[in-house]
């Protein structure tokens, strides 16, 4: 069942009855700045999933007639309260930074950014120092179970070896791989 929007666009183009109250939904006005290439982007996205032509095309029509609109301007955030506005945009810095310095909306953030990296860089060398000992006890105890060693079994020297090649040498790899490579990014932009 279609709803009745009053509009024939939105009538046509959203089943309102068939969108479950819980699910997420975003709009794109006319009048948002960029709101035509928002719905543009959109269309180049679901085309590359397949999405079918004439839902493609309606989407483009749709993203003109946002052009030709004849009010543009920024969104605001007259909606939120102070707190919220504030969380929201904690949560986009957070965002940022965990995304990387060249989404950093500031300076403070990328200082942040690469004191994070500091502490996270020395702590990586740390946990891989601490793997390697724990490998070298494993492979004491691989040897101490083999069936020439003093406490022969054969069902754990084999489980031994597995949790050695399966688990602790690939950990291992990649923790060495990780404490020399640099995680530092160029604060403006690399």
């Amino acid at each position: 069942m279609t709803a009745n929007a009053g509009r024939p666009d939105l009538d046509a183009m959203i089943k309102f009855a068939a969108v479950p109250a819980s699910e997420p939904v975003f709009l794109l006005r006319a009048q948002d700045e960029g709101g035509g290439d928002g719905a543009r982007d959109w269309a180049a996205r679901a085309h590359a999933r397949g999405v079918p032509v004439a839902v493609i095309e309606q989407a483009l029509q749709q993203a003109d007639r946002m052009d030709a609109w004849p009010t543009h301007k920024a969104p605001d955030a007259d909606h939120l309260t102070e707190n919220e506005r504030k969380r929201l945009e904690q949560q986009f810095r957070r965002r940022a930074w965990t995304a990387g310095i060249d989404a950093a909306p500031d300076v403070g953030l990328a200082l942040a950014y690469q004191r994070g990296v500091s502490e996270c860089e020395s702590l990586i060398r740390d946990l891989a120092r601490a793997l390697k000992g724990a490998a070298l006890s494993l492979e004491w105890r691989i040897e101490c179970s083999a069936p020439d060693g003093w406490a022969a079994d054969h069902e754990e020297h084999l489980a031994l070896k597995s949790f050695r090649d399966l688990v602790v040498a690939p950990a291992l790899a990649r923790a060495e791989t990780a404490a020399a490579s640099p995680l530092r990014k160029d604060v403006y932009g690399g």
